[in-house]
């Protein structure tokens, strides 16, 4: 379980790294073809850098990685001791988060799952030509290979604008895109970048879907109006491509705008491999290290240690075991590893060792040396020094002791 939550962080803090710089430096660039492919790239590299191993120097030095220990497992193990009827409920703050994660993917697969099964019956039920349905609804987008245009528009001299527009989306490909982010939303819908970088792409495809309607001939002046006389709905399916999607002055601005600009090639040749950098040391595993992994059980009931510690020897790196007693941990060579739990014997065993069986805590027994304890001092009630007796006073080799009860008062 951690592992996935260590992955998915990486997939963030990726998504975080690739987003950030496109939106305050890239974002009104001209360059609509760089721009689709950086953000392509940049949503596979999140996701694929976490996986890889890269040759890197260590710049951060004694960094310890930090994971969540529950309360209730980091508490002694006490066998055999009662337990009492009355202990509060104590969470499981780790299966928690994961409930919340899990009902948050079903929720949006749900959700995807039954407005593609509506736009499919509308396919089917609408009446088509050319690759094209006329729905009776009032939205004009482009769903995978389809293009659904509301039946009112048959006829009207709008129509080849929309055409183009909506073409322009099908023979570009956009849907490879957009898919792509659904299943990023899909997983990492916790992350705002997620849905910054989501609300980047849409943006992209129409400034794309713009000047391929622009570059057929029409006028920019009429298409403006034409799509300014669109009726605003309610937002529909986000894998398809709305005709409507993001009227705003930023979209018509970038119509005036160059088909390229040489200084926003300059600024992708620096940023880009900046970018790619900082996401391999952020994201990426160090080449010089080894990933292990182990099992830790409790050698008196067989049960996984959940919540052991496990610590590079001479140092603070560690991780802590999970539900099943397993944990990972990178390493560089094969140092010495610590293995504790409270109540139980300390393990040491080399990392190579720890990949090859299950690794089982001993009860600890700990016992009291009685010469490492004080000798008691005897005094009287007078706080007085007790007299020692003198040797050999016994009779018949019996030490006799003297007992003082205190005086019983009648009533």
């Amino acid at each position: 379980m951690n592992d996935l939550f260590t992955y998915l962080l990486k997939v963030s803090g990726g998504l975080v790294i690739i987003t950030a710089p496109y939106y305050l430096v890239l974002r009104n660039d001209p360059n609509l073809v760089l721009k689709r492919y950086y953000l392509l790239l940049g949503l596979l590299a999140s996701w694929l850098f976490p996986l890889v191993s890269f040759s890197r120097p260590d710049l951060l030095p004694g960094l310890t990685p930090v994971f969540y220990v529950d309360p209730l497992v980091a508490l002694p193990r006490l066998t055999g001791a009662r337990i009492p009827d009355d202990l509060p409920l104590q969470l499981n703050w780790l299966q928690v988060t994961l409930f919340i994660y899990l009902a948050g993917v079903l929720s949006m697969f749900i959700r995807n799952l039954v407005v593609l099964s509506r736009w499919n019956r509308a396919w089917k039920t609408a009446e088509r030509s050319g690759g094209v349905a006329y729905t009776s609804n009032n939205h004009i987008f482009t769903l995978f290979n389809r293009i659904f245009i509301p039946g009112a528009f048959r006829g009207k001299s709008d129509l080849e604008n929309v055409l183009l527009h909506e073409k322009a989306h099908l023979h570009q490909f956009h849907f490879v895109d957009l898919t792509m982010m659904e299943l990023t939303l899909l997983l990492t819908w916790f992350n705002p970048f997620s849905w910054l970088i989501s609300r980047m792409i849409k943006e992209n495809h129409e400034h794309l879907a713009d000047r391929k309607v622009l570059t057929s001939g029409v006028s920019p002046a009429r298409y403006r109006a034409q799509l300014l006389n669109q009726v605003l709905g309610v937002p529909v399916f986000r894998l398809g491509n709305p005709f409507n999607h993001s009227i705003t002055f930023k979209r018509f601005n970038m119509m005036k705008k160059p088909l390229k600009s040489n200084a926003g090639i300059v600024k992708f040749l620096v940023m880009v491999p900046l970018v790619l950098v900082t996401l391999a040391m952020t994201t990426g595993t160090s080449r010089n290290q080894e990933q292990v992994k182990g099992r830790v059980l409790f050698a008196d009931t067989g049960d996984p240690a959940q919540g052991a510690a496990v610590v590079v020897a001479g140092t603070r790196e560690g991780t802590v075991t999970g539900p099943d007693g397993t944990f990972q941990l990178d390493v560089e060579g094969n140092p010495e590893l610590v293995i504790s739990f409270i109540g139980y014997n300390t393990l040491r065993i080399k990392a190579s060792e720890a990949t090859r069986k299950d690794l089982r805590l001993e009860p600890g027994v700990f016992e009291l040396d009685p010469g490492d304890m004080p000798e008691p001092k005897n005094t009287t009630a007078g706080g007085g020094p007790v007299d020692k007796p003198e040797s050999g006073s016994s009779q018949d080799g019996e030490i006799f002791y003297v007992v003082e009860e205190l005086p019983m008062f009648p009533g």
